[in-house]
């Protein structure tokens, strides 16, 4: 035996994790599905229950808390519904459209209720909800401000900012007995698609450009400093907010900014894989979350052909992973103990109970990205797989060779999940430059934890 190869988890991510040996020769990454880091390692990610189910897809959740109760609004088709735990889903409002993307501007026990396409209307916490009296009929973004409620890109103009009197979120029209005003931020370019809060003022992005937009006081009330080029918004979700930063997917990138300057963070990798992925003529479903477990922010995009792919960035190590769970959207624990989550005609939660996907097989796997085992001009040959592992039900490890890093590994070997594998026990004798492990479930029941493997073998040659 020429090397024992020690491999642990070294960088910690939602799905993407490194390898490297024990004294740092050599680092490979490791891609996971579905796991997240336990205690230095990589475990199966909890499973889900499912909550309600749904007449219509989803598009559009917000959970807040209202006098005692865990509320959760949720639009779907047509329809506006208020979901809490034990009550169920309950009616809210009708619009005339169906399959807008919704939003939700919760107000002590009312709300203010959007579809993006029909005028906002406001439910006072019984009956169903009625159009506002507002000097507009749309408006691309709702959010709250100080004391007032704010509809941005509306029918009057897409770079109009119009809000309501102190404390109300129905008195809309300017008089000379209310507060109620508008803005116009002349220096944005496009329609305003999006607003999230930021060091006590609000980002604005258009399609084009982004502002922040302030209190100043007076007469003036509100402004916007300078707009920053090179950073916009596709739906009103796109844009995320986490700690006085934002994180915004376009059809061309993914950024980081505090609307002072901005960092573009997408790798090229990452880039070309949703790029190519991606049907922009759906680009308004874009649904951008903050995962808090994982520290991460998540975007739903639609895919072409149909459904929805994901794409998560850790923002501590800087790291991606993407997703093929359905999920179309999420909304942060806080009024609920669970990250609130929605598919195709499903509304379910995280639940640490259950290592399955609502009775159904929760299909999970890490795999390594090939690994050199410390000289990439060499030929090995893997005499054993010694795995610090522990396993519930059904799980498979798989072994696969390449010869280049960029080549598909072929997989030579799935065998259940022990301890210890000896590659000679399946007649599986190849001279190999690149080595591939993947940890995979696919029954009910089946969950896994890893926190590292030693790889033992000899070089055979070298590399022509």
């Amino acid at each position: 035996t020429l090397f024992p190869y020690t491999t642990l988890f070294r960088s910690v991510s939602q799905s993407r994790y490194q390898w490297g040996d024990e004294h740092g020769i050599e680092v490979d990454g490791y891609t996971i599905q579905r796991a997240e880091i336990i205690k230095g390692g990589v475990q199966k990610i909890a499973g889900y229950l499912g909550l309600e189910g749904l007449a219509a897809v989803p598009r559009g959740i917000k959970a807040t808390k209202a006098t005692g109760e865990s509320r959760l609004y949720l639009g779907a088709g047509s329809e506006a519904y208020k979901w809490t735990q034990g009550g169920g889903l309950v009616n809210i409002g009708s619009f005339g459209a169906a399959g807008g993307t919704f939003q939700f501007l919760p107000w002590d026990t009312e709300v203010l209720t959007y579809n993006g396409v029909d005028p906002v209307e406001r439910w006072p916490n019984a009956g169903l909800s009625a159009p506002i009296t507002a000097p507009f009929t749309r408006a691309n973004v709702l959010f709250k401000y100080q004391t007032q409620a704010f509809a941005a890109g509306t029918s009057n103009g897409g770079q109009l900012v119009e809000w309501s009197s102190v404390n109300s979120n129905s008195d809309w029209i300017p008089s000379s007995t209310n507060t109620a005003g508008n803005l116009r931020l002349r220096e944005m370019e496009g329609d305003i698609l999006a607003a999230q809060p930021i060091s006590g003022s609000i980002g604005i992005y258009s399609d084009v450009n982004a502002v922040t937009f302030t209190y100043v006081g007076g007469s003036a009330v509100y402004s916007h400093r300078r707009p920053i080029f090179g950073i916009s918004a596709i739906s009103p979700y796109s844009v995320v907010a986490i700690k006085d930063l934002h994180f915004g997917l376009t059809t061309e990138n993914v950024f980081v900014t505090d609307l002072l300057g901005y960092d573009l963070i997408d790798e090229a990798a990452v880039r070309d894989y949703f790029t190519s992925q991606a049907d922009w003529d759906r680009v308004t479903e874009v649904y951008g979350w903050r995962d808090l477990p994982n520290n991460m922010i998540r975007w739903a995009i639609p895919k072409m052909g149909g459904g929805m792919f994901g794409l998560g960035y850790r923002i501590d190590r800087k790291t991606w992973t993407k997703f093929n769970d359905g999920i179309i959207s999420g909304e942060p624990s806080g009024p609920f103990p669970r990250t609130i989550f929605c598919k195709d005609g499903l509304l379910l939660r995280q639940d640490p109970t259950t290592t399955d996907n609502d009775g159904l097989a929760l299909p999970a796997f890490a795999r390594t990205k090939p690994l050199a085992l410390g000289d990439r001009n060499k030929y090995k040959r893997i005499n054993k797989l010694s795995l610090d592992m522990t396993w519930t039900g059904e799980v498979n490890v798989k072994i696969g060779y390449s010869n280049h890093p960029n080549n598909t590994p072929t997989w030579v070997i799935t065998t259940p999940a022990a301890s210890e594998i000896f590659p000679d026990q399946f007649g599986a004798h190849v001279d190999m430059v690149f080595l591939s492990i993947e940890i995979e479930s696919t029954a009910v029941g089946a969950t896994w934890a890893v926190a590292g493997a030693e790889i033992y073998g000899e070089i055979t040659g070298n590399v022509s």
